[in-house]
């Protein structure tokens, strides 16, 4: 009898240290070294699927970056053909990301194929997080 409450007790000893951690870490500001980006394309319909194409190549090719985390492709609902990115990446500073964007030769070809496809500029927004549940 001794031993099972011996056993019980470190059960319950083993579950409360992995609730506390679990409720440290929720406490913590998330994501506090991530940059997100909110990018819309609007692609010319007769180009929007060689768009679609260059823009998943690129995304693969970055993705193997040490910086990625993660990209939601999207389509409008409202506005067919617009094409929405969301991005994560491990990044505290935006001009930090820029620089090492700008300066990758997949991104600087993948501008090249793809400005002509375009039906005008992307818009960029970029977004810290500071709450998620």
């Amino acid at each position: 009898m001794h031993d099972s409450f011996k056993s019980i007790r470190l059960l319950v000893l083993a579950l409360g240290i992995f609730l506390s951690a679990c409720h440290s870490q929720a406490q913590k500001t998330p994501h506090e070294d991530q940059l997100v980006l909110v990018l819309r394309f609007f692609p010319k319909d007769e180009h929007k699927e060689a768009f679609k194409n260059e823009l998943h190549t690129l995304l693969d090719k970055l993705s193997r970056q040490d910086n990625f985390v993660s990209v939601t492709f999207h389509e409008e609902m409202d506005e067919a053909g617009t094409i929405v990115l969301y991005e994560v990446w491990k990044e505290k500073s935006k001009e930090v990301f820029m620089q090492k964007t700008n300066a990758n030769p997949d991104f600087q070809k993948y501008q090249q194929k793809v400005k002509p496809m375009m039906a005008k500029p992307p818009e960029v927004r970029f977004l810290k997080p500071y709450r998620s549940l």
